[in-house]
């Protein structure tokens, strides 16, 4: 048993008598400014009297007031508009990414009942943005496809976490009939979602141009010219750049002449011999569907989707693509993902993702024959701070632990934030126990240091239980139990130390 033992901790506060007074004049001063500072005072009357009665006081302290505790509170107000900031410009980001997103971003529950739709719904389907909402989807679906949607959604949800990619018609507002092209996961045991996510997108005028191209070339000219899609033909041997409409000009920045001088490997961002695979399973039927990055004239990388196939113009075998940008529509599936992930406060991995690295450390240490150190921290004193002087300082402390924490460790190594006060750190690849008690003598350490919260400036401590893989568990469930009995080990033993399990 490794039992190690800090200084005591102290709680450095604001004097009440001194706070007390000053609040008491600033209330002489103005009523106004009151307000700001968010005192309530139920008895105003009184308080105005007193003002007339101390006016010369009230002129005296007023200098006074303002260096100490206006300035100060000037300054707090000012931190904590920093945070909410944050916070609502990362809400107004994902929120402009779903409602400019010309993919349409569906949440449905397990009977397929519409819980949330994106705001792509009105402008792909006509509907209004909550309109369908609570309707079921299968309604809504062709007739002679709906056998075909019931079947992968009965086998998607049958599979935990699993996904499909289906196409169906979907009915407009209007009575028409539009192709759609939908990739839906299953997060119904989800911790946090608890449903199933569908992306779906409007592949009408594609699935028209499809059928154009097979049926007919004179046909299909007109369409390739007025289409709004992207659409490109190309050399299916060497990559050159036969022909593309007036939409592929404008996306990529080229005029027609221009662009065909150019080969399809100058826009796309992967290796030559990436291109000239993909082209080739393209060419033969084997593969019609890709995902790439292409580069625009101006220099600018954007994720795209291509759906390319073999094509005969006047007697010549060309490769024809159609391409839609995706960029949007992949930022929204990556914030969503990690909202899922990580801790709204502070930004740390939540316990999702931990638990996620936990069991690749565990399996990469089984097989390099190595250890995995997990430390389960919980932190001496927060519940008194955060009593004391209200949940926003107790957030604000909770970020400086945060960060402290990161500075502490490797980039290879994981700190979570698992709940409340409790924070975990994985450390991979370890040769020893002495390469955790390390690490944990330098979060003790830093733990220890004062932390400035506005006003005031306090003290707390951690308590700190270390378990190894595969000393103490061999899975990721028994490390956590472990890890954790070990805390309370430390917890029970005087605090503000470690304890090996």
């Amino acid at each position: 048993m490794v039992n190690y033992k800090g200084p005591l901790n102290k709680s450095i506060g604001p004097n009440p008598l001194l706070l007390t007074t000053i609040i008491a004049v600033s209330t002489l001063i103005t009523e106004l400014i009151v307000t700001l500072i968010l005192v309530e005072i139920d008895t105003r009357n009184e308080l105005r009297d007193a003002l007339t009665d101390s006016f010369l006081l009230t002129i005296i302290l007023t200098p006074v007031f303002y260096l100490f505790l206006f300035r100060p509170i000037q300054k707090s107000n000012y931190m904590r508009k920093n945070l909410h900031e944050e916070a609502l410009k990362n809400d107004l980001l994902f929120k402009s990414l779903l409602d400019n997103s010309p993919d349409i971003l569906a949440v449905l529950d397990p009977n397929g009942d519409l819980i949330y739709g994106s705001a792509a719904v009105q402008t792909t389907l006509g509907y209004d943005q909550g309109e369908l909402t609570g309707k079921n989807v299968f309604e809504y679906i062709h007739p002679e496809d709906l056998p075909e949607v019931m079947q992968a959604y009965s086998e998607i949800m049958g599979t935990p976490n699993g996904s499909v990619k289906i196409e169906y018609r979907f009915r407009h507002k209007n009575g028409s009939w539009r192709y759609l092209e939908s990739s839906a996961k299953n997060l119904v045991d989800h911790a946090y979602l608890g449903s199933l996510v569908v992306n779906t997108r409007d592949v009408t005028e594609r699935k028209h141009a499809e059928q154009v191209l097979a049926e007919s070339e004179e046909r299909y000219s007109n369409l390739f010219e007025n289409n709004h899609a992207v659409m490109i033909l190309h050399d299916p041997g060497t990559g050159r750049i036969v022909d593309a409409n007036p939409a592929a000009c404008e996306y990529y920045g080229y005029s027609l002449e221009a662009i065909t001088k150019l080969n399809v490997s100058d826009f796309n961002v992967s290796s030559p011999d990436d291109v000239v695979q993909r082209q080739k399973l393209a060419r033969d039927g084997q593969q019609r569907h890709f995902y790439s990055k292409h580069r625009l004239s101006n220099g600018m990388i954007r994720d795209v989707e291509i759906y390319s196939g073999p094509i005969k113009v006047q007697g010549v075998q060309l490769l024809y693509a159609i391409i839609h940008d995706i960029t949007e529509r992949i930022l929204a599936v990556e914030m969503l993902k990690r909202q899922a992930q990580h801790d709204f406060l502070t930004g740390l991995p939540n316990r999702i993702l931990l638990e996620d690295r936990l069991k690749v450390a565990i399996n990469n240490a089984k097989r390099d024959k190595t250890l995995v150190a997990l430390l389960f921290l919980d932190l001496d004193g927060f519940k008194a701070v955060n009593d004391s002087l209200g949940h926003n300082a107790g957030d604000l402390l909770l970020q400086l632990v945060a960060k402290r924490l990161r500075d502490c460790l490797r980039e290879s190594d994981t700190v979570a934030r698992i709940a409340g006060d409790e924070f975990t750190i994985l450390l991979s690849e370890i040769k020893g126990i002495e390469d955790a008690t390390i690490v944990a003598d330098k979060v003790l350490k830093a733990i220890e240091r004062p932390f400035k919260l506005d006003l005031n400036e306090v003290k707390i401590s951690t308590s700190i239980g270390i378990a190894l893989y595969p000393n103490h568990g061999e899975d990721v469930k028994q490390l956590l139990i472990s890890a954790d009995q070990a805390m309370y080990k430390a917890k029970t033993s005087g605090k503000n130390q470690y304890q090996v399990c």
